[in-house]
Parts: C-alpha cells; structure tokens; sequence
C-alpha cells in the first residue's frame, strides 16, 4: 500500500493488544501472559518481527518513544515503593464485599484522546509509620529539590 507524504497514521494499540490470534483471552486483564518477558521493553520494541513484541504502548518503528528506558525505569521504581511501602486493598461495599476494579472497556473509562480509567475502588494502607514518614519525607524532599524549580 503506498501512503502519501505528509499522512498522519495512528498505531491501532487496542486492536493489537485485543487480537485473539496474538493474546489467549485479549479481553480480560491478565498480567500473567507477560511472565515469561522479563526483559526490558525496549529490547521487546527492537524485535525485528511484530510477534516478537510484548506490547506497542510506546508506539513502533521510527515513531517509537525515545523515552522508553527513562519511562520504564521510573515505572518500575514507582511500583516498587508503592509496593515496598503499602499494602493495597479493595473497598468494599455495605455488606462487606469487595468492590472489584472495573477494566471493561465500556464501562471502566472515560473516553478521550487517551482513556482515562475512573478512580479504583481500593485503599492503600502503610505498612509501617516508619515507611509511611519514608514516604512522605521523600515527596517533601521532592517537592522543595526538584518540583519547586519549575512554575
């Protein structure tokens, strides 16, 4: 297919990650069909085929995000203190039941250039005043070093 110069093409991300000939059950979230890549997603992304990819969130080809590495490092770091630091719960409701997190597509976000999911439904607890005052000593810290220099 020849595409004209100056065409604007948007990688379709939701067909290729809800394509059942690539992911067993593309509609539900199921995190374990990723356990066995355990590396970097920048190595995934330099497949040189498309199945050898564990996911395009950071786009393709030349329009490939430049920062992947930066991105996955501070993910990674994130959910480790996240993680490190608390313990997360879901809420539940008048009878005592858990109120699960909707993923559904339909009803779980809300539509826009890039969906937004609603706010979860769950708490997170500290697991320890000592890793709580971590926290909030670290955002402090954050705040007047890094935060501070920018309006």
């Amino acid at each position: 297919m020849k595409i004209p110069r100056g065409s604007t093409m948007i990688l379709n991300i939701w067909g290729i990650h809800h394509d059942p000939d690539r992911y067993q059950y593309p509609e539900l979230f199921m995190p374990s069909r990723f356990q066995n890549q355990t590396l970097p997603a920048s190595t995934y992304a330099n497949s040189h085929t498309p199945h050898g990819r564990d996911h395009f969130a950071y786009g393709a080809g030349r329009r490939l995000c430049p920062g992947i590495h930066l991105s996955e490092r501070i993910l990674f770091v994130f959910v480790s203190k996240l993680l490190w630091a608390c313990t997360i719960e879901y809420n539940r409701d008048t009878d005592g039941n858990c109120m699960p997190v909707d993923v559904d597509p339909r009803t779980g976000y809300i539509d826009g250039a890039i969906n937004e999911c609603h706010p979860f439904a769950v708490t997170f607890i500290p697991r320890s005043t000592w890793r709580r005052n971590v926290v909030f000593a670290s955002a402090a810290q954050a705040e007047t070093t890094v935060f501070n220099n920018y309006d």
